[in-house]
């Protein structure tokens, strides 16, 4: 069943850490939603929120989906910003289980290039960058940065953090920061000879049968691209392309791939036992906002995409969350 929302993303929300349990809403509701369909329609009542999907995908039956605002048979992909960092996390364990690389490799190991100019590249694991403990400053934090413009430039990306202090010592404590999986893409790249997203595409996305993901938004149908507003502007054009953050896919691809992370389909039980990242995160791009989160209560993955960033769309989008789970608990109790 297919049903029509929207919702936004932003650039800064990127940031946010995955979260598992997620704080109940504060918008006050008549009574609680007992369909998706009720939770999309009662959340476009929101000026903030033009646009939303809605998915639920319990064990393995059928996938519910709902959008609203959105004409899905016109447009069905979307900007899902950091959620790509899984897709960077399975992957670079896969070349650590194929011993191509090790967690404990420093940044400097494989970039050496990078050892005078970019802070504690010499102390910094990968384990550090896969789990944001590295301390190495985060690029969109830096001056000279807008995300009211694209980012399609690696190299200039990484000047900005070129010859900046460190924020701490690698593993003193945990702070966000997309410099981590820029790197991580030029570390893949460099053992692997080729780019990682091509890697990406033979051993995740080709396996699971992912025909609705994309690397980057520039190989993607344009015309097939959900249109996102951050503040009332027009954001589709504007393209992100540095790694950890430049995917673009249909919510279904993206339930697939959440299910067989969290059910055990995606890695082995050796790859399994080497992933340190997360099952589960958010997303932000200006005008694309994104939840993909697994409540193994009820076996359920549960995304929530807006096509709106600004004003309350990220508290409206995480309240969708909470009332789409309650209602898959209450279902299987």
């Amino acid at each position: 069943m297919i049903i029509f929302i929207t919702s936004g993303c932003g650039g800064s929300k990127s940031s946010t850490p995955p979260q598992t349990n997620s704080s109940p809403s504060t918008h006050p509701v008549s009574s609680a939603p007992t369909t998706l369909r009720q939770i999309a329609n009662d959340i476009r009542k929101h000026s903030d929120i033009s646009g939303i999907i809605l998915l639920s995908q319990t064990g393995n039956l059928k996938a519910d989906v709902v959008a609203s605002g959105i004409d899905l048979e016109q447009e069905h992909l979307f900007k899902i910003a950091s959620i790509s960092k899984l897709f960077m996390a399975v992957a670079v364990t896969k070349l650590v289980n194929e011993n191509a690389l090790d967690l404990r490799d420093f940044v400097s190991t494989w970039l050496p290039e990078l050892s005078l100019s970019i802070a504690n590249a010499e102390s910094a694991t990968l384990k550090h960058l896969i789990t944001h403990r590295s301390g190495i400053p985060d690029f969109d934090s830096q001056p000279g940065f807008s995300w009211d413009r694209s980012h399609t430039d690696i190299v200039a990306t990484l000047k900005l953090i070129e010859g900046k202090p460190a924020d701490f010592n690698p593993g003193e404590r945990y702070a966000y920061s997309n410099s981590n999986y820029l790197l991580l893409g030029l570390v893949m790249d460099k053992v692997l000879g080729f780019s990682h997203e091509l890697y990406i595409q033979n051993e995740i996305l080709a396996p699971l049968g992912m025909k609705d993901t994309y690397l980057q938004q520039a190989y993607a149908p344009q015309d097939s691209l959900i249109t996102g507003y951050w503040n009332g502007r027009d954001k589709k054009a504007q393209k992100y392309a540095i790694p950890g953050g430049s995917m673009v896919a249909s919510a279904e691809d993206i339930a697939m791939f959440m299910g067989a992370l969290n059910r055990g389909e995606l890695l082995n039980e050796q790859e399994a036992n080497l992933y340190v990242y997360y099952h589960e995160h958010t997303g932000w791009l200006p005008g694309y906002q994104s939840i993909a989160r697994y409540d193994a209560l009820s076996d359920t993955v549960i995304l929530v995409f807006t096509t709106n960033t600004g004003g309350e769309s990220s508290s409206l989008s995480e309240r969708a969350f909470n009332q789409i789970r309650n209602i898959v608990r209450q279902r299987g109790s």
